[in-house]
């Protein structure tokens, strides 16, 4: 009986030793670094912000690395590929430093996360045509996720205008009109092709 006491006392120091070492590292990585990187991402998104401002919060926001990091990878990519319509060499870091984070917190089974991979390579595209085949790579990617999202199918449209294969472009168009997009609807034609 008393060697029986003693193993439980052990069990007993040992689970409010493991209790004392869990609980902090739970409460930094659930709740105190999702807290600093939404304060950053808040930051990010005030009204107005410079593009640079934006990228410097989100970079804070991922330095955190909480359970939310791929999340807030995605978000990060969407906000910043949205201001940006076009390769602009003063932003090469920016598309670098995209192109890392999706690559390191790739979610193979997310659409939206392969269709910003491919934004990425598109924008690259512009620089170097070689990145045209990665974009076209992730949009196949996210056709065989999401195959009725029309926005994979703008996506290819630009790529595949960008290297001239004016047959492909004219399918992804088609494709993307069959499942609702319109010209005079949230991005004209114009603006696809710029």
């Amino acid at each position: 009986a008393l060697q029986k006491n003693t193993r439980q006392k052990k069990f007993a120091i040992s689970c409010i030793a493991l209790y004392a070492l869990a609980v902090p590292f739970i409460m930094n990585t659930v709740v105190i670094k999702p807290m600093k990187a939404n304060y950053a991402i808040g930051k990010a998104k005030e009204k107005n912000a410079p593009l640079l401002i934006v990228f410097k919060n989100y970079q804070k926001a991922i330095t955190y690395k909480s359970i939310y990091t791929s999340d807030i990878v995605r978000d990060f990519a969407k906000t910043m590929l949205a201001e940006i319509p076009y390769y602009n060499p003063e932003q090469e870091t920016l598309y670098r430093y995209l192109e890392e984070k999706l690559i390191q917190y790739d979610q193979k089974y997310d659409w939206q996360w392969q269709l910003q991979f491919a934004r990425v390579y598109n924008i690259l595209c512009d620089k170097d045509e070689k990145y045209c085949a990665n974009a076209l790579q992730k949009l196949a990617r996210a056709e065989k996720l999401a195959p009725n999202r029309p926005r994979i199918y703008t996506e290819g449209f630009i790529v595949a205008y960008k290297m001239r294969d004016y047959p492909l472009a004219q399918k992804f168009i088609e494709q993307a009109m069959k499942l609702g997009y319109s010209p005079e609807g949230i991005a004209p034609m114009e603006k696809l092709i710029e």
